[in-house]
């Protein structure tokens, strides 16, 4: 599964000096129990908590950033956001394709024996 953010462009210049920010209009990403485990004890990770319709974002043990539905963030914070997640992606994506390769090696259909 892909991460996905939908958003709309807004204007706000009496928040931002330059006036652009984004409305987060939904996200997708994976929940934390379906992530494997060494990519979440790792950085950066990230994933999705329904109940808040919100992505975390892991950059290190001290670094979260949350990009939640229906909130708006600055142009620049926003695309912040996107680099890392863009980081967190590229790192799920090795461990899964390790992970499919050990599999291939390892598991087959054959019935295996041992003798004592």
């Amino acid at each position: 599964m892909s991460i996905v953010i939908r958003y709309k462009k807004v204007w706000m210049p009496e928040k931002y000096k330059d006036g652009k920010a984004v409305e987060v209009v939904d996200v997708e990403a994976l929940p934390y129990e379906k992530l494997p485990k060494e990519y979440v004890e790792g950085y950066p990770h990230c994933y999705y908590v329904d109940w808040r319709k919100e992505i975390v974002i892991c950059e290190d043990d001290d670094k979260k950033y949350y990009l939640t539905m229906g909130k708006k963030y600055s142009w620049q914070e926003f695309k912040e956001m996107i680099e890392l997640l863009e980081k967190c992606g590229d790192r799920l994506h090795k461990i899964n394709k390790g992970l499919r390769e050990i599999k291939e090696i390892w598991f087959d259909e054959e019935v295996h024996e041992v003798k004592i």
